[in-house]
């Protein structure tokens, strides 16, 4: 479909086919064949409309990142930020956060809170619980790796409420094992098994 698209010159369509695949292309694992079609689909930036392109940029710059990719996945995430167009379609919260993520894994922390609290700031405004709860796990990991452990541990314990909230097993999973993480190194072995415990139920 998405060949047959492109093919006829439907460049649009085959936009939208991409950003709706790069979930599944994510959680199977298919990153090299989701890199080569948003690819093929961002050589037509001037026949995409500026709230997909930024979409196939994020979904771009994602997959590079997960692959290691950080220098490649940075210039597409910001090539995703540079789309012109109003400032909740340019500067997507999914843009922000993926940047965010990549500045802190190349060490660069202080930008990397910059571009994380940014998105925070528009999931507040946008009354955005899931999407909060993400950026506050983000920056929980940041100030982890900074060493900043009593702020993690807030930050954690705060996306966690969110995330139960909305039901994202998923992530409260992952927010138990960081707060494990955090108890381990405060040698609280209790509180280890009693977060590893919930977490893995």
């Amino acid at each position: 479909a998405l060949e047959w698209t492109l093919s006829s010159g439907q460049v649009e369509r085959a936009g939208r086919l991409a950003v709706a695949l790069s979930r599944f292309w994510w959680l199977r694992g298919l990153l090299a064949e989701a890199r080569r079609w948003l690819g093929r689909v961002l050589a037509h930036t001037d026949r995409l409309p500026s709230r997909l392109e930024a979409e196939l940029w994020y979904a771009l710059g994602s997959a590079e990142a997960t692959q290691g990719e950080l220098e490649r996945a940075e210039a597409s995430l910001r090539r995703g930020l540079a789309v012109p167009g109003p400032a909740e379609q340019a500067y997507d919260t999914g843009l922000l956060h993926a940047l965010g993520l990549v500045l802190s894994d190349t060490g660069r922390y202080d930008e990397a809170r910059r571009m994380l609290e940014a998105g925070l700031a528009i999931d507040m405004a946008r009354d955005d619980t899931r999407s909060r709860a993400l950026s506050l796990g983000s920056l929980g990991g940041l100030a982890y790796n900074q060493g900043d452990f009593a702020r993690s541990q807030a930050l954690f314990e705060e996306a966690l409420e969110l995330q139960r909230v909305v039901g994202d097993l998923h992530s409260v999973a992952l927010t138990l094992n960081n707060l494990a993480e955090l108890a381990r190194r405060q040698g609280d072995d209790a509180a280890v098994e009693r977060y590893l415990a919930e977490g893995l139920g």
